[in-house]
């Protein structure tokens, strides 16, 4: 490989694979970021994903934060895109259909890092928390707004990516897609059971809660 300025003008064509330098740049900083979070990732870790200089990494994106930024922003556009592609055709989905959607959209390897970077980076990163929002209310489409019902579902969707794929507490991290659906499918059922006229005050805490039956195994369903 030629050196100097030769180097940087042949590490900046498109890669065989039609990607481009930048591209490849930018996945790797998504993979860092799902694997270490903002905290941890470095530029040397980034360039040694993309098999490339750290001096291109400088080069597109400036600093360390520049290429984290442009990688957080990057997770969001393709989340909401996919989530975009995969709009339900009208009507409102039931619980089980929800934590199915949200499921199929982000556990694919090509998305699970994005959507893993935004949820690691959003405890510290306003922006990242601003991405994970907006991806969110794609993921969970309600036409009349925002309201606390869907909110619980995405809570239990990134919670549920937490214990799958950061901390990897099993059963959970290593049980199949489908028993968690049914695990998980009663409790979601119950938030939307309630899902009426938007309150006008604040939203008051539900009692009563009806008990499912227990299973002590994973993916009995009640």
């Amino acid at each position: 490989m030629p050196d100097g300025d030769e180097a940087d003008k042949w590490s900046r064509r498109p890669r065989p694979d039609g990607t481009s330098s930048r591209t490849t740049i930018l996945r790797a900083a998504c993979e860092e970021i799902s694997e270490h979070g903002y905290g941890g990732s470095t530029i040397r870790g980034i360039a040694h994903r993309a098999a490339v200089n750290t001096s291109l990494v400088h080069y597109y994106f400036g600093s360390r934060d520049g290429v984290l930024t442009a990688a957080l922003r990057e997770a969001g556009r393709l989340l909401a895109s996919a989530a975009d592609g995969a709009a339900p055709d009208g009507g409102s989905l039931a619980g089980e259909e929800l934590l199915r959607r949200g499921l199929r959209l982000w556990e694919p390897e090509e998305r699970r890092s994005a959507a893993l970077a935004l949820i690691r980076s959003s405890v510290t990163h306003a922006d990242a928390g601003q991405h994970l929002a907006d991806v969110l209310r794609r993921v969970f489409p309600d036409p009349a707004g925002p309201c606390p019902h869907t909110v619980m579902i995405s809570a239990q969707l990134i919670g549920l990516m937490v214990v799958r794929h950061i901390t990897l507490v099993e059963p959970v991290a290593s049980a199949d897609r489908d028993e968690l659906i049914a695990l998980l499918a009663p409790v979601a059922r119950h938030i939307l059971a309630d899902h009426g006229p938007r309150p006008a005050g604040p939203v008051q805490p539900s009692v009563g809660i009806p008990s499912q039956p227990s299973s002590d195994r994973l993916g009995e369903a009640p």
